[in-house]
């Protein structure tokens, strides 16, 4: 069976075309899009790249990071890893590793005891390594820690 088409007007666009749905003389195109339900989206809210505090506090850890790489630069401007020896030549904010996480002691964040200096394999290795212990820098850390804990407790 031969399906014979007729061109005409659709209705929707204006435009003289064959005429596929004859109940409401639409053309292929507009049929098409008329299965389809129009997309309702939904007003979203827009979201600040930092609160007020956040970007207060973001400009706050990029001061630190930079003090903290200063006061253990040598004399060409370059730090090595505390546990390997590897020498780190610029500055980045990932070779800054701190002792006690900023989320559970917010208040030592920014405290000069609480960082080590480390290359990224090191600083992946102190975050999430199994054989922490083997490492260079672990007893110097159980010492530190302490210390730090007792500088927290007692200003709390």
């Amino acid at each position: 069976m031969r399906v014979v088409y007729k061109t005409g007007v659709c209705s929707k666009c204006g435009k003289e075309k064959i005429i596929t749905q004859k109940s409401k003389q639409l053309c292929f195109f507009c049929q098409q899009y008329s299965y389809k339900r129009p997309i309702v989206k939904k007003p979203q809210k827009p979201i600040p790249k930092f609160s007020v505090n956040g970007r207060k506090r973001k400009l706050e850890d990029v001061s630190f990071y930079k003090k903290a790489w200063e006061l253990k630069q040598d004399e060409c401007g370059g730090n090595y890893c505390e546990n390997c020896g590897k020498y780190l030549v610029k500055y980045s904010s990932v070779f800054i590793s701190h002792i006690l996480s900023r989320g559970a002691f917010p208040e030592l964040a920014h405290d000069f005891d609480n960082y080590f200096i480390l290359c990224l394999n090191c600083h992946s290795q102190v975050e999430f390594g199994k054989d922490k212990e083997s490492m260079n820098i672990y007893y110097d850390s159980l010492k530190r820690i302490e210390s730090l804990k007792q500088k927290y407790y007692e200003n709390k």
